[in-house]
């Protein structure tokens, strides 16, 4: 029989966690704010699964969580949320093809103008992807544009997004430019 325990005392907040679980779940409890102190409310639950809840009592996940989430060493970051979950990778990338800044990518310029972003860990399906040009730094004109395409959404797989870069005259050149792809983990 898999059993799990932790015993605690009631404090003068209410909280306090005891007993033996059949199963090996550890539950934790605390009073129910304006009840006497015969209500006990679970607040935390960790399954025999290793999956943990916090305001929930059946986690579906390694952390499952109903409420806000602060971070930060003062508290001051929400952790982000959305009803799918995604992965974000976003980089900044020199004219030569260098990265500037970001990780979790690598690039190719297989020919002027065109880069290829390789992300080092694939996505599930097809992220979609954004980009945007930057001057460069060389002092070259260029009519004061620069552009950056996805050329065709053919040409976006799970593992590599091509981006060609453009001036103010649509010529193809290698210039800087920065990108965010996001999509399902």
């Amino acid at each position: 029989m898999n059993v799990a325990g932790i015993q605690g005392r009631q404090s003068d907040t209410g909280i306090f966690a005891t007993g033996l679980y059949a199963g090996g779940e550890l539950w934790f409890f605390a009073k129910k704010a304006g009840f006497g102190a015969e209500i006990d409310e679970a607040r935390m639950v960790i399954k025999n699964t290793g999956n943990v809840g916090i305001g929930i009592t059946t986690p579906s996940e390694k952390l499952d969580v109903r409420g806000n989430i602060k971070l930060h060493s003062d508290g001051s970051l929400y952790a982000p949320g959305g009803v799918e979950n995604l992965r974000i990778i976003r980089g900044t990338v020199n004219g030569d093809g260098t990265i500037n800044q970001g990780s979790g990518f690598t690039v190719n310029n297989p020919s002027t103008g065109v880069f290829d972003i390789n992300f080092t860990t694939a996505f599930s399906i097809k992220p979609t992807v954004v980009c945007s040009g930057m001057h460069p730094t060389d002092g070259a004109n260029t009519d004061g544009v620069i552009q950056c395409l996805v050329n065709h959404p053919n040409q976006i797989t799970t593992t590599v997004a091509r981006l060609i870069i453009t001036d103010g005259a649509n010529v193809i050149r290698n210039s800087p430019f920065s990108f965010i792809a996001i999509g399902p983990r």
